[in-house]
């Protein structure tokens, strides 16, 4: 990840860190609820990296009660829309709330 983030995070600097950090997955991380969340909806992690390197921030970022920022992206995944939930904590990185079908 990136060195310090000026507050407040912009939508393109945090467009910037989602894609960097799908580029090699390697600094996104999956929470429990996701991961069932995503079983439970047929949605793979590939989906979601995908999402996260190509889809658009439709919500946030925005600031929450732990210090990080938090922000939807909506993307395609197989011609269907794809939300993903997310939580970039800076400078570590990018941790994965939910994911649903749906924008």
């Amino acid at each position: 990840m990136a060195g310090p983030t000026p507050f407040p995070l912009s939508r393109p600097r945090a467009t910037a860190i989602l894609r960097e950090a799908a580029r090699t997955g390697a600094d996104v991380v999956f929470t429990h609820h996701a991961a069932r969340r995503m079983r439970q909806r047929g949605i793979l992690r590939t989906q979601v990296l995908r999402c996260l390197g190509r889809g658009r921030i439709v919500e946030g970022p925005a600031a929450d009660l732990h210090g990080n920022w938090t922000c939807r992206v909506a993307g395609l995944a197989e011609g269907r829309a794809l939300s993903v939930a997310v939580a970039i904590v800076l400078p570590e990185g990018v941790i994965v709330i939910t994911a649903f079908w749906g924008e």
